[in-house]
């Protein structure tokens, strides 16, 4: 049976996912223009969330990984599908790491980090077993909670805030401004091409376009809020001495002497974003994998696929410093993965159907050209 879920659901998920570590980490390099550099970054994405949706139109009901198969064969779609399943194993251990890394330092530094990394891949490997739906039906649930404690908090910063920090506008220049608008433009907004994986449960009779539009943007809103409350609250010189900028941020905040310690309405929102991009990370791998090992049920492949991403994940990095270096070269290490490859898709995408429809009665393959 195959597994659904409706528009409502997936842009829900959408908005999760790309929000993930920056509801927490904040955005950007946190200067006081990241918010036009936030504006900026999704300015960029959109070229290519166009090439994202025409992608998954011209093949409505598939994934990303049944299109390659379908466009390139055998060959050279499965090595295809396998590079897009490594990134996405990768990816999704650094994803991880970040988590527990928050877990670790922010709320429970008594803990070995192995126990968060156990127990958020329990919960995503679980997700996954359960199907796409529960998942839609989760981040639909979750994601008003989110936007409530985001508007929340940022109501009772009013009083804290100077808004003298966001001044002057432009200040950094705008190479710096572009520059961190295509590290946002990377991460998070380009990480879409993976959840382009659970697009054969979306509804093909709704409008699909509007998940990638109306998902990105509400990403963009609540980043921006994110960012302006924390750089009117703390500054921009003291949010770059932070690892967790947001956490830290509201943990200053409090309603008298009654409302107190909202960081920890923080961490749990956190934690629920990040273990919805987790599981759309573990559903990607998993679906990968599956393609490769000719796996008729994807789900078979949460556990194996959870195994080798929380071992990865437990090694990738020894501190949280080296996590934060990688940041400043992974636009560079992901622009493959995240735009060359998905426009090879495109293009051969776009080939293929119009050579279909020269002959629709022998349907040509891209591998036999």
């Amino acid at each position: 049976m195959k597994e659904i879920i409706n528009r409502k659901q997936a842009v829900s998920v959408l908005a999760m996912f790309l929000m993930g570590t920056n509801t927490v980490l904040g955005a950007g390099s946190n200067s006081r223009d990241t918010w036009l550099s936030i504006l900026l970054g999704a300015l960029f994405f959109a070229p290519v969330a166009l090439v994202y949706m025409r992608i998954t139109n011209l093949y409505p009901g598939k994934n990303l990984y049944d299109i390659i198969l379908i466009v390139f064969g055998k060959i050279t779609g499965k090595i295809m599908v396998a590079i897009f399943t490594l990134y996405a194993i990768h990816v999704g251990a650094l994803v991880l790491r970040e988590f527990t890394e928050f877990m670790h330092i922010a709320a429970m530094s008594g803990t070995p980090q192995v126990v968060f990394l156990i127990l958020m891949l329990s919960l995503s490997a679980w997700m996954v077993k359960s199907g796409v739906e529960i998942l839609g039906r989760f981040s639909k649930f979750i994601l008003p909670i989110i936007l409530a404690e985001i508007a929340i908090t940022f109501i009772i910063a009013l009083k804290d805030m100077d808004f003298s920090n966001l001044m002057p506008v432009g200040h950094s220049g705008f190479g710096s401004i572009a520059s961190e608008a295509y590290s946002l433009f990377i991460l998070p907004f380009s990480e879409a091409v993976i959840f382009l994986t659970l697009y054969r449960s979306v509804k093909t009779d709704q409008k699909r376009n509007s998940i990638l539009v109306y998902g990105t943007g509400i990403a963009v809103v609540l980043m921006m809020i994110v960012i302006i409350r924390n750089i009117a609250v703390l500054g921009p010189e003291n949010l770059k001495l932070l690892y967790f900028p947001t956490y830290t941020t509201v943990s200053v905040l409090s309603l008298g002497d009654f409302f107190t310690r909202m960081e920890i309405l923080v961490a749990a929102v956190y934690l629920l974003c990040g273990l919805v991009k987790a599981s759309v990370f573990l559903f990607a791998v998993s679906f990968g994998m599956s393609k490769l090992f000719n796996v008729e049920n994807y789900k078979s492949m949460a556990f194996p696929a959870g195994l080798i991403m929380l071992t990865l994940a437990s090694i990738i990095y020894s501190s949280i410093s080296e996590s934060v270096e990688f940041l400043e070269i992974f636009r560079y290490y992901a622009t493959p993965f995240q735009v060359i490859l998905p426009v090879i898709i495109w293009l051969g995408a776009e080939i293929k159907n119009f050579l279909n429809k020269i002959n629709p009665k022998t349907p040509l393959d891209l591998s036999d050209l």
